[in-house]
């Protein structure tokens, strides 16, 4: 369990010391939202809150940057030698994909959340779904 959480801790201050990779990933979500969100509201007509099908879709990209950009990290590990130094340690393999993906989900979790608190200035309207709504 340590073991998950020396990698997950690991990979988080990479990405947070790593300032060109922080920003670009939040300009580029950002800058995705708004010039978007421009073209969205002058082209669509009839369909109700076009500014939610843009978000989702600015969520779903920013999850696979954030997937793509941890797939590039784990072969930059491999390529300076740390990955070889963390399979001889006594860390079980499980635990390292597992502190490899979780390191990926928050990042990409915090990216999402970003995302979402733009749009709500933007005009993003979240509809609640109760489990009462679900069944009949």
């Amino acid at each position: 369990m340590r073991g998950m959480i020396a990698i997950l801790k690991r990979n988080l201050t990479n990405f947070v010391r790593d300032k060109l990779r922080l920003v670009f990933s939040i300009i580029m979500s950002v800058f995705f939202l708004f010039v978007f969100s421009f073209v969205m509201k002058s082209s669509t007509t009839g369909v109700a809150q076009p500014l939610n099908y843009l978000i989702s879709g600015i969520i779903i990209m920013t999850v696979f940057q954030a997937a793509l950009s941890n797939s590039t990290s784990i072969i930059e590990d491999m390529s300076m030698g740390f990955m070889k130094e963390i399979i001889v340690s006594p860390i079980k393999r499980w635990q390292i994909s597992i502190g490899q993906v979780l390191s990926a989900t928050t990042i990409a979790f915090i990216q999402g959340l970003i995302v979402i608190i733009l749009g709500m200035f933007l005009g993003l309207k979240l509809d609640v779904l109760q489990f009462s709504d679900i069944l009949p």
